[in-house]
């Protein structure tokens, strides 16, 4: 079955200088490593390598004259993904044109070039993302997300854990199991032993999203029954990912297991990673592999020295030869296509096939890579390139277990691991979590020179000597780590062939927050705004909080609300206020490592008592400053703002309000439902819709009411609905009341609105 062809292509070659091998990080939740494309734009894509807390990202598209050309952006470094890690991380760096020597000649170092032509931002989330990036001036603004060309398998035997630290959610859960998967493709089945639940059963449909295998379904047995949902990264020696139902929750649910059949599995992305020769810095392959197919891209450069692409997005896996190993082979295309600096048109995109590729990979770190090209044959030696260190140090449970082609036969051990990945030296230390073997591994100390990292993957060897007196020597290969923990091939204790596996164990901060960020309150009024707990438990933490504005009554010193150890109760601080205005109230960060979440800042507003009108709630106070003048308004979903309504400018009856999209002032949300309200009651947004005083509108780019507030020769109390307009004549002081509902504000904000403007009416 032939392939869908330029989906994207994959990372990018090392340019020299372009990146650093040495940097510390924790892999962060969402893994981008893989392709990345707009399904509705087949023909171009960004294809992104990702190690510690760095992409390494490379852009294909088409220059203005149709032909192939990359670019790259090998050092887009993130900051944060959010307190609870559950936003889109966003990436930012420079962004580089190359040009170099021809692929078919004697590759010459001092012919590689680079230039910066802009910068790139990629926001990744778990399977959707946008990459914005400007070339020579030309912004580009782009959906992704990564492409599946082939399923990955999860059908084994494995042993592992699944584990959830202590949070104000619930207890913490650690659940050593065993699992038997059947996977098909399109359903799972899992039969679980062992763990605090028993024997339980998982069936569900499957999903893949690029190099992620999903499945969600319903489980039985263990404890009860409900549903459930996994996402993780296959490895040659098991899996790690998230994990929902039986006890676990989003977001910190997640699992860890290695495999117990024999050898290594196949097709689960082993080979993924960034290929180029060392001492030919400026070209090379990226290679992803999904199944037993590869998707290779080549990033070299043509006659004139301009980066060219081509792309084998059929590379299909060999029969085994005797000593296990596999050739991918396939043809090898180039594409033209539309230039990227104007609207997609997909007719515009061709290929021809230009030859054949064939990729022999014979061990973890190098690979032999031929091709031709419009007769050009050419043959290289490839290794895989480290960009940024991915740190195996950590607190984790797991397994030590021998697979079924071990000679003592398939068991495993159960162990606390404690890893310090120094850039010195590598330090393991183990203890037993149940059962230990006669030359048990699990109470040792592991030791060794400092771990190597062939492109994603670590390899560490080194000697171990335990509390029983066993020693010796071990290794641990294929070592992957993901946010939620490591798997790995070991050898080594009483293991001759098996595997090793953690998943990560994390204390989870406290966080805190307003769980009301809004009061409303009679002039010279007390107000009252409360103060959560969320995350974790643990730990006593003094939360201080600070007054401002002209609503305070007094003091703005604020005060402290204690949380006492495992105190998740609610706190409530109370807000002395003056006869009139907002009193915005800010929490200050607290001691470490408690963080602050959203919503940080809270507002208490005196209301007007105002006879025969309901005490409005949610609600905050904003005053129009003349006409043609426009407020911009940010508030909560769900949020009211009152503003007293103006008097007309002198020789005029009416005026206008008007809401429409700020000029980015106020992160205008779409979609969204708007309520606006012109009466007497300051807060409340009256449901007559017959009333043009009153307009409800999904629409948030321009809207407007126009009222009158005295009798003209045309329009009187008695006739102004008829004409369209609102009647605010009787005397005394109206309000207008507005609400938005959204999901969601732009650009990150906590708290986004509208323009709000008043002008003369018609009259």
């Amino acid at each position: 079955m032939q392939l869908r062809f330029l989906a994207v292509l994959r990372y990018l070659v090392v340019i020299a200088g372009f990146a650093a091998a040495n940097a510390l990080a924790t892999p962060q939740i969402h893994s981008a490593t893989g392709l990345w494309i707009n399904p509705d734009e087949s023909g171009w894509g960004l294809n992104l390598f990702h190690q510690g807390d760095t992409l390494f990202g490379a852009l294909f598209v088409y220059g203005a004259d149709g032909r192939p050309r990359w670019y790259v952006a090998s050092s887009l470094v993130s900051s944060s993904d959010g307190p609870l890690h559950d936003r889109p991380t966003a990436y930012t760096g420079a962004l580089y044109e190359a040009a170099g020597p021809w692929f078919g000649g004697a590759f010459d170092p001092g012919k590689v070039t680079r230039r910066q032509v802009g910068t790139m931002r990629v926001d990744v989330g778990d399977n959707t993302g946008t990459v914005q990036y400007t070339i020579d001036g030309v912004t580009v603004l782009k959906q992704v997300e990564p492409f599946t060309f082939r399923g990955i398998d999860l059908t084994g035997n494995y042993v592992g854990y699944l584990y959830q630290p202590q949070t104000t959610a619930g207890p913490e859960v650690r659940s050593p199991v065993q699992m038997s998967v059947q996977d098909n493709g399109s359903t799972v089945h899992i039969a679980q032993t062992g763990g605090s639940g028993g024997s339980c059963s998982y069936d569900g449909a499957r999903s893949h999203q690029g190099q992620v295998s999903a499945a969600s379904g319903t489980f039985s047995g263990c404890n009860g029954s409900g549903a459930f949902s996994m996402a993780v990264d296959l490895t040659p020696d098991g899996f790690t990912g998230f994990f929902t139902g039986n006890g676990l929750t989003a977001p910190w649910g997640r699992v860890a297991m290695s495999r117990v059949n024999g050898g290594l599995q196949e097709g689960n992305g082993w080979r993924t990673d960034l290929w180029f020769p060392p001492d030919e810095s400026g070209w090379g392959v990226n290679i992803v592999e999904q199944g037993d197919t590869i998707f290779a891209t080549l990033f070299v450069y043509d006659q004139q020295g301009a980066s060219h692409w081509y792309v084998a997005s059929a590379l299909t896996r060999s029969a085994p030869r005797a000593d296990g190993t596999f050739t991918f082979t396939g043809p090898l295309f180039e594409a033209t296509g539309p230039y990227f600096g104007r609207a997609f048109n997909p007719n515009l995109v061709t290929r021809r096939q230009v030859g054949t590729m064939t990729l022999d990979l014979r061990d973890r770190a190098t690979a032999l890579l031929s091709y031709t090209a419009d007769g050009v044959a050419v043959t290289k030696t490839v290794s895989r390139f480290a960009l940024r260190k991915n740190s195996l140090s950590g607190t984790y449970l797991g397994h030590l277990a021998s697979s079924e082609d071990d000679p003592g036969g398939v068991a495993s051990e159960a162990m606390s691991i404690d890893i310090d990945d120094g850039d010195a030296s590598f330090v393991m230390r183990t203890q037993p979590q149940g059962a230990t073997h006669a030359h048990s591994g699990a109470s040792c100390t592991y030791t060794a020179p400092a771990a190597t990292q062939f492109g994603e993957q670590r390899l560490v060897s080194g000697t171990y000597a335990c509390v029983n007196g066993e020693s010796g020597a071990f290794s641990m290969d294929n070592a992957l780590v993901t946010f939620n923990g490591f798997t790995a091939t070991f050898r080594g204790a009483w293991v001759a062939k098996g595997h090793m596996e953690g998943v990560r164990q994390v204390a989870v901060p406290p966080k805190f927050s307003f769980a009301t960020s809004s009061a409303s309150v009679a002039p010279n009024g007390e107000g009252h705004l409360s103060i959560r707990r969320t995350g974790g438990t643990a730990g006593a933490f003094d939360v201080n909080y600070a007054f401002s504005g002209s609503g305070c009554f007094g003091s703005s010193e604020g005060g402290v609300v204690r949380f006492g150890d495992g105190d998740t109760g609610t706190k409530t601080i109370s807000v002395t206020m003056a006869a009139s205005g907002e009193c915005s109230v800010l929490l200050i960060q607290p001691a470490a490592p408690a963080e602050l979440t959203s919503p940080r800042s809270g507002i208490v507003t005196v209301v007007p008592q105002v006879a025969g009108c309901p005490v409005p709630d949610n609600v905050i106070g904003a005053t129009l400053n003349g006409i043609g003048s426009p407020l911009l308004q940010r508030q909560a979903s769900g949020q009211t703002v009152f503003i007293p309504l103006p008097t007309p400018s002198p020789g005029h009856s009416s005026g206008s309000v008007i809401f429409s999209e700020s000029a980015g002032g106020a992160f205008t949300p779409q979609p969204v439902e708007l309520q606006i309200s012109i009466n007497r009651c300051p807060g409340i947004v009256d449901t007559d819709t017959t009333n043009f005083c009153n307009l409800r509108t999904t629409n948030g780019n321009f809207n407007s009411i126009t009222f009158v507030s005295q009798a003209t020769q045309t329009v009187n109390r008695g006739n102004a609905a008829q004409q369209g307009y609102c009647w605010a004549g009787d005397g005394g002081q109206y309000y207008v009341n507005a609400r938005w509902t959204f999901s969601e504000c732009a650009s990150g904000v906590e708290l986004c609105g509208f323009a709000i403007q008043y002008n003369d009416g018609p009259f």
